[in-house]
């Protein structure tokens, strides 16, 4: 029997993750899916096949048993949200595609949505209510702190660490061993050859500092 599970963000993101979940149904049925969302516009419609409920009241004032996914790109607004949604009756399951291929000596917490096409190599260390967006390749030894988001095409090399919070944009590449601070945003489609302080906006190849978050 299929297990409710509500996907906080009824847009473009909360579709993709809707995908997501069909993916994983066709291949062992488990969730049957409905949207929440902030927007109150949205209430009552069907988008995507699934009916927006409500928002964070839904689940937040009836103290039953509830499974959420945050379909949110911002790791400061994901994390924000996760903290009103952290009551004692709600959990966070982690969704990975079925063709993802990961190893079996690599770690991913709860909440994290890790999309098709993904790679993550041997001894990685996946936060919670991580997003990784469609083939994103994650090699040995990476620490993903949580609450990051991971845009499309991203390649992380060995030995990277992001610290929480940290947001990579579509088809960035990084050398090893580099750290990117808490906070920090990488702009589409950086080369990082250095480590980026915390807080801090880069971009460009090789990455430079454009501007310190506020």
């Amino acid at each position: 029997m299929s297990e409710s599970l509500y996907i906080y963000g009824a847009s473009g993101l909360g579709r993709e993750i809707a995908q997501l979940v069909e993916d994983i149904n066709a291949d062992k049925p488990t969730w049957d899916c409905r949207f929440l969302d902030d927007d109150r516009s949205k209430w009552g419609r069907w988008i995507g096949g699934y009916e927006v409920v409500g928002d964070a009241s839904v689940i937040t004032q009836h103290r039953e048993p509830a499974n959420v996914v945050v379909a949110i790109g911002d790791p400061m607004a994901k994390r924000d949200l996760v903290k009103r949604l952290s009551v004692g009756w709600v959990e966070f399951p982690t969704l990975i595609h079925p063709n993802v291929y990961m190893s079996k000596r690599s770690q991913i917490g709860h909440g994290s949505i890790i999309q098709a096409g993904c790679t993550l190599s041997v001894e990685n260390r996946v936060g919670n209510h991580v997003f990784a967006n469609f083939n994103v390749v994650i090699g040995h030894d990476v620490t993903i702190g949580d609450y990051c988001s991971i845009m499309t095409g991203t390649v992380l090399s060995g030995g990277v660490v992001l610290e929480e919070a940290v947001y990579v944009g579509t088809s960035v590449t990084t050398i090893q061993n580099i750290r990117l601070g808490a906070g920090c945003i990488v702009g589409a489609g950086a080369t990082v050859i250095r480590d980026v302080d915390p807080g801090i906006t880069v971009g460009g190849v090789p990455a430079r500092s454009l501007h310190r978050n506020s």
